[in-house]
């Protein structure tokens, strides 16, 4: 005789329930593994949210067999039923493994579709030989394979919406997870209710059989319970494990960010919008000859002199109005006033920055006042090599050693010598070599080869063409300049107009 079951409503609803949540815890878990740089804790994860998902399974499962009323008595095998674990955690811990990659395809959620549905399947079919009753067991061959099917399809398509979906919507992981875990949790719910479909119980009903709903409903509320419990520490204790590790992460990163800020070669300072300091690095005290405590929590413009230190709160208060950058952004050479109350050349740049929604701003300044010294040194030595120069009685010059005696440098006096301005020399609109009598120019070929050879200065005398036609005799004194290699890179040389002594 064929027995037919009925289901008691709360607790079918009770097991769909307890297999949506542990779908989402799992899917939680395996979310994090898959952030997780640690292999230990992305495995810890993992392993965590496989036992979630299994022991899911496993409640809902049992919460759906109290749910079953067959009319007869019905055991179960402790060893079996607590080895039906097995199968899903085996195979909820297979699927978030490979769902764990850091880029997720199709053939991934497949595979992770198939595991799960393959898990959810030998839990329940092993659950269910655990049965110890009187009737005889059996399935519909049609309704087993459907409950396999819908088993995969469901949980393949779980895992898409969590994992693929992503992809395509710009969701918050959450709202996905939602949809997912409850794809999930009719996958689970599913296939048991298919598959007990497919059950075939065949057997005398018991005359004396007392259901007894009422202990059956407290079970599975108990399992329910528990369940639910064990989910919720599994999560807490991961996050917790999360949370221990972006911790360390974050007190790394700031360590390593205090120590590049203390040893920064620029002076970094940072302050509010109000421009009440709030840190001051090594290199800003040493500039500034100010320590930090003596300017943390004071306004930055005690470290400049007027008008800047009067003008810079309005300077702040301006741009946070405004968004007009006068100083923000902007890189420029400005005055500080050291501790010793003298002022020192900076080189200031200010950056906006926000943390916690309050805007803070962040000054960098390099000291340029060696280099401003520097600077001043080399122009008053280049005033005095120009003064030196104009009052040289001839024409300064630096030429390249080639054809046409390409000047490189030649002083205005050579417009006195020549009737050309240096100006056309440099130019090339005149080629100084185009100036020396053909007569004189294996003279001064031979002069300056013998200087070369010898590595020596040469005197030599010849004559030039003015630029009124006239002939002039030019004494030039010049030295070869060589490179490493002993090759003449210029000359460097004197003119010096002899016409008058030639006359004489």
């Amino acid at each position: 005789m064929l027995l037919i079951g009925q289901y008691d409503n709360r607790l079918v609803g009770l097991s769909l329930i307890i297999a949506i949540i542990s779908s989402y815890m799992a899917l939680t878990l395996s979310a994090i593994a898959q952030r997780s740089a640690s292999k230990t804790a992305k495995q810890i994860h993992l392993t965590s949210g496989s036992l979630s998902l299994g022991i899911g399974i496993w409640s809902m499962h049992f919460i759906g067999m109290l749910a079953f009323s067959l009319c007869t008595e019905v055991n179960y095998d402790l060893f079996t039923t607590i080895a039906s674990l097995l199968p899903s955690f085996i195979a909820s811990l297979a699927a978030l493994s490979i769902l764990s990659h850091s880029t997720i395809s199709l053939r991934h959620i497949g595979l992770g579709g198939l595991a799960v549905g393959a898990g959810i399947g030998a839990m329940h079919y092993t659950g269910m030989a655990a049965m110890v009753m009187a009737p005889e067991l059996k399935y519909d061959l049609p309704m087993f394979l459907l409950s396999i099917v819908v088993a995969v399809a469901l949980a393949s398509l779980a895992l898409w919406v969590s994992f693929g979906l992503r992809q395509h919507l710009h969701w918050r992981g959450y709202k996905l997870r939602a949809i997912a875990s409850l794809v999930m949790g009719l996958a689970i719910a599913g296939m048991h209710y298919i598959g007990m479909a497919s059950a075939r119980f065949i057997g005398t009903p018991m005359a004396d059989f007392d259901p007894v709903q009422e202990s059956h409903y407290t079970l599975a509320l108990i399992i329910g319970a528990v369940t639910i419990v064990i989910s919720l520490m599994v999560v807490t204790i991961n996050a917790l494990g999360r949370y221990r590790s972006m911790l360390r992460q974050s007190e790394d990163i700031s360590s390593e960010l205090q120590a590049m800020f203390d040893t920064a070669v620029d002076g970094i300072i940072k302050m509010s919008a109000t421009g009440i300091v709030q840190s001051y690095n090594r290199s800003a005290e040493q500039i500034l000859g100010y320590k930090a405590e003596e300017v943390i929590g004071n306004n930055i413009n005690m470290l400049m002199p007027e008008p800047h230190r009067s003008a810079h709160d309005g300077y702040l208060a301006h741009y946070l109005k405004t968004g007009e950058r006068k100083i923000i952004g902007v890189g420029r050479e400005v005055s500080a006033r050291h501790k010793e109350g003298h002022e020192i050349h900076i080189r200031l740049s200010v950056a906006e920055m926000t943390q916690s929604g309050k805007t803070y701003f962040c000054g960098f300044i390099t000291d340029i006042s060696q280099q401003k010294k520097i600077t001043r040194e080399l122009k008053e030595r280049e005033n005095q090599l120009r003064t030196l120069i104009r009052n040289i009685p001839g024409a300064s010059f630096r030429c390249l050693w080639d054809e046409q005696w390409s000047m490189l440098f030649i002083s205005d006096r050579v417009k006195e010598i020549t009737g050309y301005s240096a100006k056309e020399f440099l130019d090339k609109t005149i080629n100084f070599i185009d100036l020396i009598d053909p007569d004189d120019n294996l003279t001064v070929s031979q002069a300056l080869a013998l200087a070369a050879e010898k590595q020596e200065a040469y005197v030599v005398e010849y004559r030039i063409t003015h630029k009124n036609g006239a002939v002039r005799w030019v004494e030039e004194f010049g030295t070869p300049v060589l490179d490493e290699q002993g090759n003449v890179k210029w000359i460097d040389g004197i003119l010096l107009d002899i016409s008058s002594r030639k006359v004489m």
